[in-house]
């Protein structure tokens, strides 16, 4: 396993003054219960069928899922020389898969030899993909994403790396904790004219297509707020100055602003848009054709960290060392923060909601973020994960 990492000059500055923001803020923060298992991605407070049942890509192949005791399909065999994978990664925690992956083995046993070259922002790794110097990307939901579909970036959509599954709002919008405790800001209708922070939003980022489908849930539009484009490791600061009024948070700088007292949780993401696929894993199309025993050992890797990554944050098993694993690979490197801050939920049967996708591209062109559309269902591949799944069964 090879691993390099490339920044730019100014990475290093900002992850030291968010590392120090994260340790101040996260003193005397109490962790909450753990949730339960179910078979669908269970929500962390009541959860419902219906809710439950529109988190599983319909399109899913049946099977009988594998459960303990049960025979399986044996792992891919040894190969002679390893295949060689170029990752592009940033350090978020939706890469949780990956880390896991690295950190137990599980690509240098599947006969991989993974180079894992880092960037600050998953924007920046689409022209490396499409000249051929990276195999494997993930990425999020944004107009930027579609538009460099549309320049014949020449990719596949391969499997599951965030779903807004109910109760798993990995961001949200919050407000100032004084306008919350007058009565000022409790729903989205009282954001009305008021000046709201939201990172990426001229560039249409995930933060603008949740907020803007949550607010046309509720008869309003983007349009009737005062935007500020804020980039969110400076939103908890202007929250405090009281420079906005209200803001879209991520995780953990959600919960550790909560905590601190300087907002209140109006609505989670996965109250503003249930269910949104909000990121995925990409494959080059070159890769996906032409290395195909490489991208299907790379999947049956992937889906082991994510199965992993599900024991630990929803069933609550062996989590403190898949927590002291991201906090090796990620910015949050106290431990405590992950007992408080709301998880990602990652599929750990790999597929995609294919539905929102859709929806998604025609959202930002309807309103002018992207001038052309591209066909989205042509690039999804699930070949990948029905291949892993044959491997590893059925995750319940």
């Amino acid at each position: 396993m090879c691993r390099q990492g490339t920044r730019p000059s100014g990475w290093a500055k900002s992850l030291a003054a968010l590392t120090v923001l994260l340790t101040v803020l996260a003193a005397g923060c109490a962790a909450p219960a753990a949730p339960t298992s179910r078979d669908a991605p269970p929500r962390r407070d009541v959860p419902s069928a219906a809710a439950t049942a529109g988190a599983t890509e319909s399109s899913a192949p049946a099977g009988t899922a594998v459960q303990a005791g049960e025979s399986r399909a044996a792992l891919p065999g040894p190969l002679s020389t390893p295949l060689k994978v170029r990752l592009g990664s940033n350090d978020s925690v939706s890469n949780a898969p990956i880390y896991i992956a690295f950190e137990r083995g599980y690509f240098t046993e599947l006969g991989l030899e993974v180079e894992d070259i880092r960037f600050d922002a998953a924007t920046r790794m689409m022209a490396p993909l499409a000249a051929g110097q990276l195999d494997v990307v993930p990425a999020a939901i944004t107009a930027g994403i579609f538009n460099a579909f549309a320049r014949d970036i020449d990719v596949r959509m391969v499997a599951d790396r965030g779903l807004m599954a109910p109760g798993y709002g990995i961001f949200g919008v919050v407000a100032r904790q004084d306008l919350w405790d007058s009565g000022a800001i409790r729903t989205l209708a009282d954001l009305r004219g008021r000046k709201v922070g939201v990172a990426g939003f001229e560039a249409g980022s995930s933060f603008t297509i949740t907020l803007g489908r949550g607010l046309e849930a509720q008869g309003m539009s983007l349009a009737d707020l005062d935007i500020v484009d804020l980039p969110y490791p400076e939103t908890n600061a202007a929250l405090a100055n009281r420079s906005v009024e209200a803001a879209v948070q991520l995780e953990p700088l959600l919960s550790l602003g909560v905590a601190s007292g300087l907002f209140s949780v109006v609505k989670r993401a996965d109250e503003l848009y249930p269910n949104q696929q909000n990121s995925w894993l990409l494959y080059a199309a070159d890769f996906a054709r032409n290395q195909s025993e490489a991208g299907r050992r790379f999947m049956v890797a992937y889906l082991r960290g994510a199965r992993d990554y599900n024991d630990a944050f929803v069933k609550d098993v062996g989590r403190d060392e898949i927590v002291a694993i991201l906090a090796r690979h990620t910015p949050v490197k106290d431990v405590n923060v992950y007992r408080q801050m709301v998880p990602a939920y990652i599929n750990p049967n790999g597929y995609l909601n294919t539905s929102t996708l859709v929806d998604d591209q025609d959202w930002f062109a309807a309103r002018g973020y992207i001038p052309q559309k591209v066909d989205v269902m042509a690039l999804i591949d699930h070949q990948f994960v029905d291949y892993a799944l044959s491997v590893l069964g059925e995750y319940r």
